[in-house]
């Protein structure tokens, strides 16, 4: 009678090994695949919400919108919320002329964001609502977690809060999921895109930056929430101190321009804008930031 012949153990052994080798050489090939998909997905998003500032810019008497934070009752608006102002608009239906930029100041004035100018002397939404993320600060941060920052009408849970629509941009990765308040819908939502305006009649000057062509305070308050989407607050290495802010400006510095002299160091985007996503770990100041600029 024949026998017929098997795997021995060694031979199985062998084989699970390849196997293993192979996957531990596929795997972070793969994950790297996704990552670089995503960064560059993320780029395609800037330069969206980018085309967006430039129409801004040319139906608003040559200038970008403001990025400076105000601040009302103890909380911000930042350059985040004016970035979302200007092209989509508070509630959604488009920048409303009469406001200040300051949420917390234009929610109880009823001549800004009133239901009987819902619609009233808008500009265009310059967004595609399904291509780019719009979601109030309470939304994107645990109830309890937004600490000064205007924190929106909804949070996550979703329950009305006292303020008023006030929302932010969010990027394409994705880590939260949330329940949208009136249709139910579970959706699942990135961190804010941080926007800063250049002042170009500033010098470059990291140490002042409220006189610096970028000022980080504009969206500090933001930076000092950390990374809190999950409730486990991780700090973001832009809020470092003192640390934080020399090292967004450096990330900032075009090593090939310089404005007055050989010491005197330039930012890319001087003349425009800087727009931020803290990247698939969700940190603002790692490597894997996505910024619209060309290096």
């Amino acid at each position: 009678m024949k026998k017929t012949k098997g795997f021995t153990i060694i031979e199985l052994l062998t084989v699970i090994m390849i196997i293993a080798l192979l996957m531990s050489i596929m795997v972070p090939g793969i994950k790297k695949a996704k990552q670089v998909a995503m960064s560059l997905k993320q780029k395609a998003q800037l330069r969206e919400i980018g085309r967006g500032l430039e129409l801004w810019f040319y139906d608003n008497d040559m200038d970008y919108p403001d990025s400076n934070f105000s601040v009302t009752a103890s909380l911000y608006t930042t350059g985040a919320h004016k970035l979302a102002e200007a092209l989509m608009g508070r509630d959604g239906h488009g920048f409303d002329p009469k406001s200040t930029w300051d949420a917390a100041a234009d929610e109880t004035d009823p001549a800004i964001y009133g239901s009987t100018q819902l619609y009233h002397d808008r500009e265009s939404v310059y967004l595609d609502y399904n291509k780019i993320g719009h979601f109030q600060i309470a939304q994107i941060y645990p109830v309890g977690g937004t600490g000064v920052v205007y924190p929106g009408d909804y949070d996550e849970t979703p329950a009305a809060t006292s303020n008023s629509q006030a929302g932010v941009l969010t990027d394409v990765f994705k880590s939260k999921k949330i329940t949208m308040p009136i249709s139910g819908e579970s959706v699942k939502i990135g961190s804010p895109i941080l926007y800063f305006k250049a002042n170009n009649t500033d010098i470059y000057d990291p140490s002042t930056p409220d006189q610096s062509i970028f000022n980080y305070i504009d969206n500090m308050a933001i930076l000092a929430l950390g990374h809190n989407l999950d409730g486990v607050v991780n700090p973001h290495p832009f809020a470092a101190v003192p640390d934080g802010v020399d090292d967004f400006y450096a990330s900032l510095v075009n090593p090939t321009a310089r404005i007055n002299s050989i010491s005197d160091p330039e930012p890319y985007n001087k003349d425009t804008f800087i727009l931020m996503s803290a990247g698939s770990d969700g940190l603002y100041g790692t490597s894997d930031d996505v910024i619209n600029i060309s290096k």
